[in-house]
């Protein structure tokens, strides 16, 4: 498991929770309950019920019952739960977490979407032998933790920990398993590609890079494997948009580029790998239009294009190309004014989202394309 969710139909759910709760398979705690349970779903907001989830327990969850609402839970100490395999937290808030390193049995850690987080590691993460998963998406955590133990586990597959945290990979540590990284700060020192770790088995990675330096390259060159790659940094590092550098990556199917280019490189088809699926560029500031030349990308499905683009207000020209272009994603541009699409182009198009309350963006559509309904983004 790497974090994905699985949407279901409410009454398939209900349906589920019914027959799991029938064989002593699940227990919703929404008030006490002293049932004996491998797997406990936490929904309320009272302490008093963790004392009642029993020591037998293999997976806990715990989020709330009704979306976009809060549960708070002010400590957990994991020491009891010493059996447990699976642990969930999602939309908590004021929360301390001891003893997790003691868990030796867990494979599957998942905390996020939280906010002040105290996550209390009194020593090391390597103790988790059998740790498949550690995911700390999008939670924001009131103090660093110490994760150099957490690289030293054989078994780690998928790890996502927040942004603005800053951890490193350590030269020397065995990451050959591994299939996600998600963030990972690179450093000037990182760039001693001689000494990092080998990651050949890597198939998604997002990076946020200090500073730029021709060593990216050499380091992203050992990963054959990657499907996904996200870059954020200040200035994207020039080697990377040129066309000796992203080209060789052929088996990548999405790619995310926050930052700014050089203004020496012209954007061109040949700068991407030609089986691109997903292409998203923020920030970017291009000096010229992009969609000429992006309309050349045979496997394109979905274009997201956000941020200061041009550099300049200017207008975007879809003239040809997109041949199998399902979503275009247009949301935050800063400066342009006009978006149309000619007469052919982006014929499998079904899906469009931009600013609802971005009044200066024109956009013209083909007569073919006049059916499709603008997703609004209504956080704009």
């Amino acid at each position: 498991m790497d974090g994905r969710i699985c949407r279901v139909h409410d009454l398939l759910r209900d349906l589920a929770i019914h027959e799991a709760e029938k064989i002593n398979f699940v227990t919703i705690f929404r008030n006490h309950s002293h049932r004996v349970t491998r797997c406990a779903l936490l929904q309320s907001d009272s302490d008093e019920l963790i004392k009642h989830i029993g020591p037998k327990t293999r997976s806990l969850l715990c989020f709330p019952y009704e979306e976009y609402t809060r549960i708070k839970i002010n400590s957990l100490n994991f020491p009891e739960f010493r059996l447990l395999r699976v642990l969930e937290i999602r939309k908590v808030r004021d929360m301390e977490i001891r003893g997790l390193e003691q868990l030796i049995h867990l494979k599957y850690v998942a905390i996020q979407e939280c906010l002040d987080i105290k996550l209390h590691i009194e020593s090391s993460l390597g103790q988790l032998k059998n740790l498949e998963t550690f995911n700390l998406n999008d939670t924001f955590l009131t103090e660093n933790i110490e994760l150099i133990g957490l690289w030293t586990i054989s078994t780690l597959r998928h790890v996502r920990t927040p942004r603005f945290h800053q951890w490193v990979l350590p030269f020397n540590a065995d990451l050959r398993n591994l299939q996600t990284i998600g963030i990972l700060h690179i450093t000037e020192e990182s760039y001693k590609h001689d000494q990092f770790p080998c990651l050949n088995s890597l198939r998604e990675l997002s990076l946020e890079i200090e500073k730029t330096s021709d060593g990216i390259a050499p380091i992203l060159g050992t990963m054959s494997c990657l499907l996904s790659l996200d870059i954020y940094c200040d200035e994207m590092p020039k080697e990377l948009v040129y066309p000796t550098a992203l080209p060789n990556y052929q088996d990548l199917q999405c790619l995310h580029l926050n930052g700014t280019w050089d203004k020496s490189v012209s954007l061109e088809a040949r700068l991407f790998p030609r089986h691109l699926d997903i292409l998203e560029l923020y920030n970017s500031q291009l000096g010229q239009d992009p969609m000429p030349e992006l309309g050349k990308l045979q496997s394109l499905k979905t274009l997201k294009l956000m941020g200061t683009v041009l550099d300049n207000g200017r207008h975007m020209i879809c003239p040809t190309g997109f041949p199998v272009l399902e979503t275009l994603d247009v949301c935050y541009l800063e400066d342009v004014y006009l978006l149309r699409v000619e007469k052919g182009v982006m014929p499998k198009l079904k899906y469009f989202r931009r600013d609802k309350y971005d009044e200066r963006l024109k956009v013209e559509l083909p007569p073919e394309l006049q059916h499709i309904i603008p997703d609004y983004d209504y956080n704009s």
